[in-house]
């Protein structure tokens, strides 16, 4: 195990809960100071917070408590991060969009929503990456039995 697959998984796993505190945060500073626009990444039509939020937290607990040799284990992380792929999927295309809507008035916000879109690129890889990784572990154990053979005359 290396770092870089350290590192993947805890993006992985971490990557989805940090977005749900950040946009709660943002949330929490649109309604202390209502100077701030109403517009947040994850309030888009097509997929509702609430099921990213609870796949999110379910494929952080999978990741964190399940044992990696179990195949069913596996086979529900990967399973649940396809569902996450596609989920983070539209929030970065509607983020993408959320740039370039912030380039063309010239914001001083777009250099916050370029590093969040950075952010959600390689949340989005590294959940392909994980979920790859769990549903291609296919080991077999092979154990070997040693006898002695007898032959019968």
């Amino acid at each position: 195990m290396n770092v870089f697959h350290v590192l993947n998984r805890f993006l992985a796993s971490t990557g989805g809960v940090l977005l749900v505190v950040y946009e709660f945060l943002r949330i929490y500073k649109s309604d202390i100071n209502p100077i701030y626009d109403n517009l947040y990444m994850l309030d888009n039509p097509y997929v509702p917070f609430s099921s990213f939020m609870l796949l999110s937290l379910t494929y952080l607990f999978l990741n964190m408590f399940s044992f990696s040799k179990n195949s069913m284990s596996n086979n529900l992380r990967g399973f649940l991060g396809c569902f996450l792929v596609s989920y983070s999927f539209l929030f970065f295309i509607n983020q993408v969009y959320i740039c370039f809507e912030y380039n063309k008035i010239n914001s001083p916000k777009l250099a916050v929503s370029i590093y969040l879109c950075v952010y959600m690129f390689l949340y989005l890889c590294s959940l392909c990456i994980e979920s790859l990784r769990s549903f291609s572990k296919k080991k077999v154990i092979k154990e070997k039995q040693q006898a002695a053979i007898k032959i019968e005359v």
